[in-house]
C-alpha cells in the first residue's frame, strides 16, 4: 500500500511540473546502459539544423525564426536509423515510464 501511494504522490508531482514548465525530469528511470544507448542517438544527430519554417508557428513571429539561420532540432527520433532510434521507441512501453507517459498523454 505504501509503494502505491508513494507512486501516486510522485506521478502528481511529475504532472504539477509537466503542467508548469512543458517538462519534467524523471530521475533513476532509465539503466545505465539505456542512457548510454540514448545518448549516442542524440550525439549522432545532435547538429541537425532546420532552416525551414516550424511547424505549429504562424510565419512572422517570435518563434517561427526567420528561416535562414535555422535551429538545431532533435525531432523524429523513432524514425532516426538503426540502432539509434531503438532505445527511443524501447521508452514507449518501458516499464519504468508507462505510468509517467499514461498520466501525462493518456492510455492508448
Amino acid at each position: 500500500m505504501e509503494k502505491s501511494a508513494n507512486l501516486l504522490k510522485e506521478l502528481t508531482r511529475i504532472k504539477f511540473l509537466f503542467d508548469l514548465n512543458g517538462f519534467a525530469v524523471i530521475r533513476n528511470v532509465l539503466s545505465k546502459e539505456e542512457l548510454i544507448e540514448a545518448n549516442k542517438g542524440i550525439d549522432a544527430h545532435a547538429y541537425h539544423e532546420r532552416k525551414d519554417q516550424l511547424r505549429n508557428t504562424e510565419s512572422g513571429t517570435l518563434f517561427s525564426g526567420d528561416e535562414k539561420t535555422g535551429r538545431l532540432d532533435m525531432g523524429g527520433m523513432l524514425g532516426w536509423e538503426e540502432p539509434y532510434r531503438n532505445v527511443f521507441r524501447k521508452f514507449l512501453n518501458h516499464p519504468n515510464l508507462v505510468p509517467y507517459l499514461h498520466l501525462l498523454v493518456g492510455e492508448g
